[in-house]
């Protein structure tokens, strides 16, 4: 729809990371902090732990700061914590950029490829800031999202669909052969 996002073919406008969105580290939550339960306390690989604590209470895009997953970039609902083995989006431009569409855009950039290539893979918020984003007028990115969503939930139907298929499957092998 858009055209690759590094060549920018169609010539849509373009936006740098410092001025579309601001990027946090994330803080160290203490040990008599972490739970089972709560608020998820989100790393550069998902769900560490659970906290009685928010840090933030806005949907956002977790960016992994440290480790194998450094760079990779994910979607998340509030209220939730950031440790600070990840970054976070603290701030955006919402009449500019819908963050949904951010994400995907981010997702598609493929960030890893900025992992410093030491011991301990890590990544700073500087590939991200100095990034140019293609930014299209906001109508045909909320177009972009309803796409995605139509299409992950025609994807989930297919696999539910396949599942049933398999589970039918193998009913009728045990009843011939059992």
């Amino acid at each position: 729809m858009f055209g690759d996002p590094l060549k920018n073919e169609k010539c849509l406008p373009t936006v740098s990371g410092e001025a579309l969105f601001k990027l946090s580290n994330g803080k160290t939550l203490p040990n008599n902090k972490r739970f089972d339960t709560g608020v998820p306390a989100y790393g550069g690989n998902g769900i560490s732990w659970y906290t009685d604590e928010v840090l933030c209470d806005y949907d956002t895009i977790i960016v992994g700061r440290v480790g194998f997953q450094s760079g990779n970039v994910h979607l998340v609902k509030a209220p939730l914590w950031v440790t600070d083995n990840a970054m976070y989006i603290s701030n955006i431009n919402s009449q500019e950029c819908d963050i949904r569409y951010l994400c995907a855009l981010m997702e598609h950039i493929d960030f890893t490829r900025y992992q410093d290539a030491g011991d301990l893979k890590k990544i700073t918020q500087k590939p991200f800031m100095q990034m140019h984003y293609l930014i299209p007028p906001l109508p045909l990115q909320k177009q972009y999202i309803t796409f995605v969503e139509q299409t992950d939930k025609s994807k989930l139907a297919v696999q539910q669909g396949l599942q049933e298929l398999e589970t039918l499957k193998k009913s009728l092998m045990q009843e011939y052969f059992g």
